[in-house]
């Protein structure tokens, strides 16, 4: 017909087969459809298809299980308890918890190996607000200054040699606070018992 291009015929070179135009079917996609509508590969994707699905699935699911297992840093625990980032808190709060139960003059010490100089408010203020937001735990055993550590929120408890005064941690025998019932409670709601257990380290026991 007039203005028609006319559609140039598939080729046969001698001894081999002309090769259909093949196109993409539009309700499978990355499939190739020969004329006629059959699939090249019948119910199945292409071989590249397949391979780039098991390669971006794999990648990301390697790098979402990376991701998952990366603890969050002392900069983003201090955000998500609501405390401004400074480099004298994340110092401190790496002191507390790499220390064993550490007093404040210690804990400055660490501080300021860590940093340089910092003062001993600054310390104090940093220990108030990281106790205040549950980063780290207070204990003040009687006849002791107070000490800190980072292990919070199991409801564990300690031993204090009378001797040398080392503290050790001991595990909840129940699991769950307050741990003891009180045998009058007189109307209160109890939610922690702070229990301290006395007695003599192996250290100082051996010594004498």
């Amino acid at each position: 017909m007039p203005g028609l291009r006319p559609v140039a015929a598939a080729t046969e070179t001698p001894g081999m087969r002309a090769v259909p135009p093949y196109r993409t079917d539009p309700l499978r996609t990355g499939r190739r459809t020969a004329p006629g509508g059959r699939p090249d590969v019948e119910g199945s994707p292409s071989r590249v298809e397949s391979l780039n699905i098991f390669n971006c699935s794999g990648l990301w699911g390697y790098i979402g299980a990376m991701t998952a297992s990366q603890p969050p840093t002392i900069a983003e625990e201090l955000r998500g308890a609501g405390l401004r980032v400074t480099a004298a808190r994340v110092a401190l709060l790496e002191t507390v918890r790499n220390g064993d139960h550490l007093g404040v003059e210690a804990l400055t010490s660490g501080v300021r190996d860590r940093i340089g100089q910092v003062s001993l408010q600054a310390v104090y203020e940093g220990l108030h607000a990281l106790t205040t937001a549950g980063l780290v735990r207070r204990i003040e055993p009687p006849g002791s200054p107070a000490l800190f550590e980072g292990r919070v929120g199991d409801n564990h408890h300690h031993i204090v040699c009378r001797s040398c005064g080392v503290v050790a941690d001991v595990d909840c025998a129940v699991g769950e606070a307050p741990c003891l019932t009180a045998s009058d409670d007189h109307g209160f709601a109890i939610d922690e018992a702070e229990i301290i257990y006395w007695g003599v380290c192996l250290t100082c026991s051996t010594a004498s």
